[in-house]
């Protein structure tokens, strides 16, 4: 037999999920856009990493006069830049020798390589103290490659927007210290907090399927026999805080859900920014894929 006290929590926690319905769905949206970006991110062909490595060689090292800000993933950083005979790459603190922006193993080709390649060509004194250095040979393509990048303004490589711009989406509470922010990082899950200066005093979690669709993690079938008398489902590991965490968040529904929509809006506009690059640099890049075969 049913337990009716549990009954009631069952319904509190049902009602309050059905009231989450509709920021479910944008979220739903948002996921589907993220997986398009994934796509596009984890793409083989790297034609702006692929273009640099070989239109940058030089017989010997050559250094530029001044050195260029390079973000790397651990701010910014003035280093060293130059080529050789492994192209375009850069100095590392503890050593003398050029760091390649493009190894010849894709396996350890770094996560903010192309976006260090990106701060390279964005930088006005760097790209054209580049186009003296490179062979007379690769310049046109060079300058081609470098128009390509002005007309997109991408400053920014994919992995590196999607991590600053999307994958945490804040969204205030009153005029409060208080934030409920949402992490949409993972793949497979996505985590609700709420923060107070910063720090996180509170988070529920939800699953997502393949399609993104959000799946609560209130309605599995209760295996044991024993809890079947209490409630049919199973409840995992939810905690009463948790349950007061889907309560503070169904409060501000709206706003979440402008938020997300916001985000959504602008990651499609982006997806479609990235494609077009890419585009235009694998079709610079195809013939000279092709001559490497001949």
């Amino acid at each position: 037999m049913e337990n009716t006290k549990f009954t009631q929590i069952i319904e509190v926690v049902e009602a309050l999920h059905e009231e989450m319905k509709p920021t479910y769905i944008e979220l739903a949206k948002l996921r589907k856009a993220l997986s398009q970006l994934a796509s596009e991110e984890n793409d083989k062909t790297k034609p702006l990493s692929e273009l640099i490595v070989r239109i940058t060689k030089t017989a010997r090292r050559h250094d530029l006069t001044n050195k260029v800000n390079i973000k790397n993933g651990r701010g910014k950083n003035e280093v060293v830049v130059g080529t050789n005979h492994q192209g375009l790459g850069y100095q590392e603190s503890y050593s003398s020798q050029l760091s390649p922006l493009v190894p010849e193993s894709s396996y350890t080709q770094g996560e903010y390589d192309e976006q260090t390649i990106r701060d390279i060509m964005f930088d006005e004194n760097a790209v054209i103290e580049l186009t003296s250095i490179i062979k007379k040979s690769n310049q046109k393509t060079f300058l081609k490659t470098l128009q390509i990048l002005k007309k997109y303004k991408l400053v920014e490589a994919l992995n590196v927007f999607k991590m600053n711009n999307i994958e945490k989406i804040e969204v205030g509470i009153d005029d409060t210290k208080y934030k409920i922010v949402l992490d949409v990082s993972r793949h497979y899950e996505i985590d609700f907090q709420i923060t107070k200066d910063g720090e996180k005093i509170a988070s529920i979690e939800f699953d997502t399927d393949d399609k993104g669709k959000v799946q609560t993690k209130f309605n599995h079938k209760e295996d044991d026999e024993i809890f079947k008398e209490i409630s049919p489902n199973r409840y995992g590991d939810t905690s009463l805080n948790q349950i007061k965490t889907l309560f503070l968040i169904s409060k501000y529904n709206d706003d979440i859900i402008k938020a997300v929509q916001e985000k959504t809006k602008l990651l499609n506009g982006v997806i479609t920014n990235y494609k077009g690059e890419n585009k235009e640099l694998n079709e610079i890049l195809q013939p000279l894929l092709a001559l490497e075969k001949l």
